[in-house]
């Protein structure tokens, strides 16, 4: 059996010849130029010009929307008892919290093998690739 990445449609060519790379750019630069934060106007505009454009190539479109939670964190750190500071990327999953404070250990690379009895319940843990609570 041949990978995935092997697989080629047999409408691809066909298809391929009628792509312009002028016209991809320029939807990449129409649907760039907009601000398109979770439940915005702009993302909005997005989905509108999306849809335009599928319509406008005989696509069948169902929009759908749906009630989402929705947060906007602004920043997120670790700060270290020597007095430095981790910098995070902050993630919409939770409410937000004025400050949140607890034991702190290290998983190492996060293989399960490695990280038992280290992370218990109470504790946040940081492995290379993840930091929970």
């Amino acid at each position: 059996m041949n990978a995935a990445w092997d697989y080629r449609d047999p409408l691809e060519p066909a298809l391929s010849a009628q792509v312009s790379d002028k016209t991809l750019m320029e939807h990449v630069r129409t649907i760039g130029a907009l601000e398109r934060e979770s439940g915005s106007a702009g993302e909005a505009q997005a989905f509108d010009y999306i849809e335009r454009m599928l319509k406008s190539y005989g696509v069948e479109v169902e929009r759908r929307e749906i009630e989402a939670y929705i947060s906007l964190p602004l920043e997120g750190r670790v700060h270290l008892p020597d007095g430095g500071a981790i910098e995070g990327l902050t993630h919409s999953f939770s409410t937000s919290v004025e400050a949140l404070e607890g034991e702190l250990v290290d998983v190492g690379d996060g293989r399960p093998g490695r990280r038992s009895g280290r992370a218990r319940s109470g504790r946040s843990s940081c492995s290379w690739t993840t930091c929970t609570t």
